[in-house]
């Protein structure tokens, strides 16, 4: 029997924020659409895991983790907020706040590699990816690898055959590269999101790419649904 994640690559830094804008195919986004592409697609990413995980009977008893959870007070703010989060759209914390409401239980996700980002990110006064390769020419290495390898060993360390996962990382992370082949994984991304983060990482294809291409492969032509800037 094997385990399940549910994997859920997020774009969330603002310098990718500033390719959506300007490497759209659809044109320049505003703020208004860049806010309702992000409702459009957590509210659609609650809707498709939780009805995954109803049908699979693991909605109330799945483990949730998420990227920058490295102490308990980051999952007491979601316990905390958790009425709020669900009444009012707040991206990614909404969606977590969902996935506890259900049942979930939290875990804590990143260690110390985590806290070094935050520092390297926090001297250079802005995480953009062209100025860390100057000052750290090592970052991915020192940094990106680390944090998904650590992340990776968190979820092999908590979770046992049969159980379910769901993991929010940012989409320029790869933690399914680094599980075996006891894992199930579900990517839940959309077609943008993919292509964004193939830009913004100039064209390299990450694990959570091949596996969410497929799963578009496989799908029926009349369930598959894209998102559409006017």
């Amino acid at each position: 029997m094997s385990r399940t994640l549910y994997y859920v690559p997020m774009l969330h830094r603002s310098s990718e924020a500033g390719i959506q804008t300007d490497a759209s195919p659809k044109g320049k986004l505003t703020e208004g659409l860049r806010e309702a592409f992000s409702s459009q697609f957590w509210m659609g990413a609650i809707m498709s895991v939780g009805m995954q995980l109803k049908e699979s009977g693991h909605l109330h008893d799945c483990h949730l983790f998420s990227e920058g959870w490295t102490s308990p007070r980051d999952l007491e703010r979601i316990r905390r907020f958790n009425h709020k989060l669900c009444e009012e759209f707040h991206g990614v914390d909404s969606f977590l706040a969902a996935m506890v409401f259900a049942g979930a239980r939290m875990h804590i996700t990143e260690g110390l590699s985590y806290q070094l980002a935050c520092r390297i990110n926090l001297d250079l006064r802005a995480p953009d990816k062209n100025v860390r390769s100057q000052r750290y020419p090592n970052y991915d290495g020192l940094v990106i690898h680390r944090r998904d390898r650590y992340v990776a060993e968190r979820l092999n360390e908590k979770i046992t055959r049969g159980e379910v996962a769901i993991l929010c990382m940012g989409s320029s992370h790869d933690v399914p590269a680094y599980l075996d082949e006891s894992w199930k994984i579900h990517v839940v991304s959309l077609p943008y999101i993919h292509d964004v983060t193939m830009i913004f990482n100039e064209g390299r294809v990450f694990r959570w790419m091949e596996i969410f291409r497929k799963q578009l492969a496989d799908m029926p032509p009349d369930d598959e649904e894209e998102f559409e800037i006017e």
